[in-house]
């Protein structure tokens, strides 16, 4: 690959940089947040239930759809941040883990810990440049963390 972008007189990094311009920058970040309360395994699942019942919203992020890996669905959210009973399956294994997926690409996914009294949190931002994708993922953490108390 080297080679051949070398005999059109370019650098990995120009074509790197085309790439981010042509497709969009991303970035990902995984944070977790520890669970208190009494039984740790019961309270974990409380917080997953309640994530199910109330979706966190995300300032300047239009939420799409939920994938629910427990239900095995994907539901569709309407313009207000609703459930809609649009769905379809998920063709993955049974796990405890919600996906939210946003209009642009972006999304989080949250899971409780398989060890600690703990959730695991995954955010992926996508956007036009690396500043923003920063500002996405520094938005999506906090709103979680409020959201998660």
């Amino acid at each position: 690959m080297t080679s051949f972008y070398k005999e059109q007189g370019k650098t990995l990094l120009v074509v790197l940089e085309e790439l981010f311009q042509r497709f969009g920058y991303y970035k990902e970040e995984l944070f977790s947040l520890p669970i208190n309360g009494g039984n740790a395994p019961n309270q974990t699942e409380l917080v997953m239930a309640e994530l199910r019942k109330n979706i966190p919203k995300i300032e300047g992020l239009k939420l799409v759809s939920i994938d629910d890996y427990h239900t095995l669905k994907r539901t569709y959210v309407n313009g207000k941040g609703e459930s809609t009973s649009n769905t379809e399956p998920l063709l993955l294994p049974s796990s405890n883990v919600l996906k939210y997926w946003y209009e642009d690409g972006s999304w989080i996914a949250i899971r409780p810990s398989g060890t600690e009294p703990k959730l695991k949190v995954y955010l992926a931002a996508h956007g036009i440049g690396p500043t923003e994708c920063e500002t996405k993922i520094q938005q999506m953490q906090a709103a979680i963390k409020k959201h998660i108390k």
